[in-house]
């Protein structure tokens, strides 16, 4: 089982952050003459390579209040294809619901067409009721990914802000949304909900032709108060048993009443 590491600061810095010189990797302190690394945008898994790849050397970081005093996460491995499919549609029936998302981040890749009426084809196949009905529709295409892992992102709503119309991605991320037209306004706002990630709103403009939009999720803001100063990188052992402290009391319980009394 692998050490639980955490972070304490006993004693904070005095000094002023925004009276340090900026880096490439923070802010230099003249008082210490020492380079104070930002880690308050780091992830955990970030903080544990940085602190596994400085070995003994003696750092100053910068951290934000809900990055101390609890045991760092480590990355997890992907879970099963089958296992994600599942919880993708647990998701995509949760996430309907508008719930908010937590600190993390997401890539959608989003592409747009405008779907002009045509003559029917001769592959006799019925045509969708929903189509039928907007025959001057906007016909939105696109997949979603994990900015992170960059996998596919099943169970994310795509929805229409202010309606009812949207849909979900698939088991590969990729969804489309059909819209009506939008007329002279010439845009429509559409709103990426997903559980563990922060709901956003994006104006996609019409033109009539095919276009690729970049979307980047952001975190959720750290709060106000931010702490630095010197980092004491402590190992512990997981908590509360260890095989060692569970045997010596064990030990003292059985032979408690073989002991001559003095």
């Amino acid at each position: 089982m692998r050490p639980v590491v955490s972070l304490t600061i006993p004693q904070p810095c005095n000094e002023s952050w925004a009276a340090m010189t900026p880096t490439a990797t923070g802010r230099h302190c003249a008082a210490c003459e020492k380079t104070v690394v930002d880690f308050t945008l780091k992830t955990d898994a970030e903080i544990l390579a940085y602190l596994a790849g400085a070995a003994r050397n003696r750092i100053c970081g910068r951290f934000a209040a809900e990055q101390l005093e609890r045991p760092l996460q480590r990355a997890e491995l992907a879970a099963p294809r089958r296992w994600r499919v599942w919880l993708a549609a647990a998701a995509a029936v949760w996430s309907l619901r508008e719930t908010m998302g937590v600190k993390a981040q997401a890539q959608v890749v989003v592409e747009a067409q405008r779907q002009a009426g045509s003559p029917a084809t001769g592959n006799n196949e019925p045509s969708r009721p929903d189509q039928a009905a907007l025959p001057s529709a906007l016909l939105i295409r696109g997949r979603v990914l994990d900015a992170v892992t960059h996998e596919e992102m099943p169970g994310v709503s795509v929805l229409l802000e202010g309606t009812t119309t949207g849909t979900s991605t698939g088991a590969d991320g990729s969804f489309e949304l059909h819209l009506p037209a939008t007329g002279a306004a010439g845009v429509a706002q559409v709103r990426f909900v997903a559980i563990g990630y922060v709901t956003q709103t994006r104006v996609l403009p019409i033109d009539g032709g095919a276009q690729t939009i970049n979307i980047d999720m952001v975190g959720m803001e750290l709060n106000d108060v931010q702490l630095q100063g010197m980092i004491c990188y402590a190992p512990r052992k997981p908590w509360p048993w260890h095989p060692r402290a569970f045997y010596n009391w064990s030990k003292r319980l059985l032979t408690q009443p073989f002991r001559r009394s003095e």
